[in-house]
């Protein structure tokens, strides 16, 4: 098992996949927080939307805020109360 779908899987402790959509914004220049757990599985959460910004870092709000509200901005927009 790749060492991403470990760490999911034992942090997904009700054993159930999150049902809600998710939006995950991500600096591709991250030094502290890896792609790998950053990005979590599909398997657990079918409904991602994963968003890595190449030109920013950990503080990717800081680096790149007009991009971070405008995926945040069509998130909102695109996902349905339930």
């Amino acid at each position: 098992m790749p060492r991403r779908r470990k760490l999911w899987a034992s942090s997904a402790r009700s054993g159930k996949p999150i049902s809600r959509p998710v939006q995950v914004i991500w600096g591709e220049k991250d030094r502290f927080l890896l792609r790998e757990f950053a990005e979590p599985d599909r398997d657990w959460v079918p409904d991602l939307r994963f968003a890595p910004i190449p030109e920013a870092s950990h503080w990717v709000q800081a680096d790149a805020p007009e991009k971070v509200n405008a995926l945040l901005l069509d998130f909102f927009r695109e996902s349905k109360p339930r």
